[in-house]
């Protein structure tokens, strides 16, 4: 074996060079198709990637809305497909969730990526979710966030109603609270 077949048998090396090959999501996920190797290394690095998720949302313009997933640009277009390929393919289990700059006026975009934050990323893995913050413009207290503020570490912000519909609370933590 040559010392480059050597290298690319060293899972190791493999997630090092492939953790550098993510500024592009979409991309990317051509690694999966070289070998077995690439496809193991490039789900442990997805999985370690995306167990802490910062999103955020931007418009240019009022119909050319941004999306960043960990700094990285992907299309509305792809949030459901890459959503669901973290979840039931890589096995990311999402651990702490931050969303910013929700400056978008569109009602849709907002409703749409709350319900894939919940149906194809988080899904039945509520339990995970440590931190959720930022979701006060996404959500208007449905029952998954309300399930989620219950078993998180940290969440918010929340309205003073909201909190008041929290039952029981499991984990002692940390709650962001609006006076709205």
């Amino acid at each position: 074996m040559n010392p480059n077949e050597k290298v690319f048998e060293n899972s190791f090396l493999l997630e090092q060079i492939l953790s550098h090959a993510l500024s592009d999501i979409v991309a990317a996920f051509n690694f999966r198709l070289i070998n077995k190797k690439f496809n193991k290394a490039f789900l442990v690095v997805l999985r370690k990637e995306f167990r802490s998720m910062d999103i955020k949302i931007g418009a240019k313009t009022q119909d050319n809305v941004e999306f960043y997933f960990n700094g990285r640009e992907l299309a509305n277009s792809k949030i459901s497909q890459f959503f669901q390929f973290l979840n039931k393919v890589a096995n990311v289990r999402v651990e702490n969730l931050t969303m910013r700059n929700m400056n978008v006026r569109d009602v849709k975009v907002w409703k749409a990526l709350h319900d894939a934050i919940h149906s194809e990323l988080i899904g039945k893995h509520r339990q995970s979710i440590r931190k959720f913050v930022g979701v006060e413009r996404l959500c208007k207290d449905c029952e998954d966030c309300l399930a989620i503020a219950k078993t998180a570490e940290e969440y918010g912000p929340i309205k003073l109603s909201t909190l008041r519909r929290l039952e029981r609370v499991e984990h002692s933590r940390k709650l962001i609270i609006t006076s709205e």
